[in-house]
């Protein structure tokens, strides 16, 4: 690597340029890349691809002209590792872009239910008939009658639990940018457009921003029944047809709770053991109120 260009015979080891005009031979680029990282070799002649481990690290991504630290992704040589240094630079993207977008939507559910507290005493309401079962308690807006008796007390939850369900949409594991390259790779091949294929760890996969989009819904929820169950305690509700049954939202944390141990998600594991038996203690709690 450290040969005079004089004493290089260039049929056997010639140069290559990139686009800053910088040249080393193609020994020296090679080696420069970790191009053996990513190909088998036998007698210095790279005769197939292999899998490299994958590694979310940010050094992975840099492919840089040694003297002036310019790009080299477009060498067609090299086009390999710049593919896959592009896929980590976007899954770390993805996990930044995911942290940023979280804080706010737990944020905004801690306003939301310290307003509910402050203004619970205040809220002079009629409710009406409540029907609770398994087939609307995992979604608050097919509470539409039930809300609608509290006037705008709700809106802003709403919005929340709306923007957290659309969050936990652009986090699952097929908007990630190695699945999506996988479900790319894997439509070609049915088409006949391709014969290669693309595989990877599935450990690369990032399942917490999931697994705490999961929780934040679930939070919401009982941030929401809280209040509006404390309210019909609060009223007077002799007459009313009221039926609460939490089974399916309990039975949603038990897998939200398989889920992050699978990932070893520990908080959210335990969250989830909470949030179940919160679900339990509304259910009974209301339950023995009547």
């Amino acid at each position: 690597m450290f040969d005079a260009y004089r004493d290089i015979d260039l049929d056997d080891d010639p140069i290559i340029v990139p686009t800053c005009g910088h040249f080393l031979t193609i020994s020296s680029m090679d080696g420069h890349v970790q191009l053996r990282e990513h190909y088998e070799v036998e007698n210095d002649v790279f005769v197939a691809p292999k899998d490299p481990e994958f590694i979310l690290d940010s050094k992975q991504t840099q492919m840089r002209c040694p003297e002036c630290r310019m790009s080299l992704r477009n060498l067609d040589r090299y086009g390999r590792v710049a593919r896959r240094g592009l896929l980590i630079e976007s899954t770390l993207k993805f996990i930044t872009s995911s942290n940023r977008e979280y804080q706010p939507l737990f944020d905004d559910l801690i306003r939301q239910a310290e307003r509910f507290e402050e203004t619970r005493e205040m809220c002079k309401s009629q409710p009406v008939d409540m029907v609770i079962s398994p087939e609307n308690s995992m979604d608050i807006n097919k509470l539409k009658s039930i809300v609608q008796c509290f006037d705008t007390r709700y809106l802003k939850l709403k919005q929340v639990y709306r923007r957290i369900q659309e969050y936990k949409h652009s986090v699952r594991v097929r908007e990630q940018p190695f699945q999506r390259v996988k479900e790319l790779v894997q439509v070609a091949r049915r088409r006949s457009l391709t014969k290669g294929e693309f595989s990877f760890d599935q450990s690369i996969l990032q399942t917490r921003a999931h697994t705490l989009a999961w929780a934040l819904l679930r939070r919401c929820e009982l941030i929401f029944y809280s209040d509006l169950l404390a309210l019909y305690r609060n009223a007077l509700t002799g007459g009313l047809n009221i039926s609460i049954d939490f089974s399916a939202s309990r039975e949603d944390c038990e897998n939200l709770a398989e889920r992050a141990a699978e990932g070893d998600h520990v908080l959210q594991q335990v969250e989830a053991y909470l949030f179940w038996a919160r679900f339990a203690a509304l259910e009974l709690g209301f339950v023995d109120e009547e």
